[in-house]
């Protein structure tokens, strides 16, 4: 090798086909990705069932129900509220795009993602337990989403647990 090629600190030269392991992106294990990409379909698709199983609204998908709280037909309701119907699908599309994405973005990108859908969903929860009315497919899919979204989150946070291990410190790798 001619001497005028700088070389690296373990002795290979620059553009011999040794990568830094800095610059090869690790892609997220199949059955993660595989785990994400199915909370985020389910998140997706609870916005065509309905969230309630009777009573007023009932009969109608969460998109629908957006709809008309945005189309400003109840004067007592926010019509920010129509866009919160949106919140959780579109989390459920980010979901499935982070599902692609390289490990260390995708823990950055899923965590808040988590986190958001699983408030949201609490609140709900909550308001359909206090006005005592029994949750529908649509609540019990993003409800599922989100939990397989959370489990997403345990396994990429303990594969950076795992990548630093080697270090001796234990510490999570930085994001």
């Amino acid at each position: 090798m001619p001497a005028s090629v700088p070389k690296r600190c373990d002795g290979s030269a620059y553009g011999d086909g040794v990568t830094e392991p800095s610059e090869t992106p690790t892609h997220l294990p199949t059955a993660t990705a595989a785990t994400i990409a199915t909370g985020g379909v389910a998140l997706a698709a609870s916005a065509f069932f309905a969230w309630v199983a009777k009573g007023a609204g009932s009969s109608m998908s969460l998109q629908a129900v957006g709809d008309l709280v945005l189309r400003d037909r109840w004067s007592r309701i926010p019509r920010w509220f129509g866009v919160l119907a949106y919140v959780v699908p579109v989390c459920g599309g980010i979901a499935i795009v982070v599902a692609g994405l390289p490990a260390t973005t995708a823990r950055r990108v899923l965590r808040p993602i988590a986190g958001l859908v699983t408030a949201l969903l609490a609140a709900v929860g909550v308001t359909l337990a206090v006005r005592t009315r029994m949750p529908s497919i649509g609540f019990v899919l993003a409800a599922l989403g989100a939990a397989l979204l959370l489990v997403g989150v345990v396994v990429l946070r303990q594969a950076a647990v795992g990548t630093d291990a080697g270090t001796g410190t234990g510490a999570p790798a930085s994001d």
